[in-house]
């Protein structure tokens, strides 16, 4: 752990499996992948021109173009590439942390995390990549409030609020009825 630790304080990781748009080199560092790159920059101008997640995902599974791993493309996949700091350049190390030998967990703020400037090519510009981050938010923003798409469809919508989060509760129909669940 303090090696991992050491390295990343020097602003030194080794990718073993490095983010679409990207391939590491014999030394694992960062190298830019020529057929995957363009892809990457085409999801920012989609999601610029407004295209959601969901949207740019069918549009490139529609196209046959291949993900990093053969698979299919998902909106998941998409919102990752879009708030992924990677793709500018830069490098935020240790966002996430293993406690013992449990899984890997989402770093609170208890272990220090390091941003890397400058540590490999960049695919997008800082830029674009807040502009992509800002119209995500904002098109999240705009169903919270009810534009039609899941905001305000049924009674309790946008009115139950989770005791522990604080997040709205959201409507599932399960086997057993009608149930309200904090995601």
């Amino acid at each position: 752990k303090m090696g991992y630790r050491t390295r990343m304080q020097a602003g030194k990781y080794f990718y073993k499996r490095p983010p679409y748009g990207y391939d590491a080199n014999e030394n694992g560092e960062l190298v830019l992948n020529a057929k995957e790159a363009p892809v990457v920059r085409r999801i920012f101008r989609m999601c610029l021109d407004g295209m959601g997640s969901v949207r740019i995902a069918n549009a490139l599974q529609a196209e046959a173009i291949p993900t990093k791993r053969g698979s299919v493309w998902q909106s998941g996949t998409i919102r990752a590439i879009l708030t992924n700091i990677t793709y500018t350049g830069d490098v935020l190390l240790q966002k996430t942390i293993r406690k013992g030998n449990g899984p890997r967990i989402k770093n609170d703020g208890s272990e220090d995390q390091y941003l890397v400037t400058h540590h490999h090519a960049a695919i997008v510009d800082h830029a674009t990549f807040d502009a992509a981050r800002v119209a995500l938010r904002s098109r999240a923003r705009g169903r919270a409030v009810g534009d039609g798409k899941s905001g305000n469809r049924y009674a309790f919508s946008q009115k139950l609020i989770c005791a522990h989060c604080g997040h709205h509760l959201h409507r599932c129909q399960g086997k057993t009825g009608i149930q309200w669940i904090c995601t």
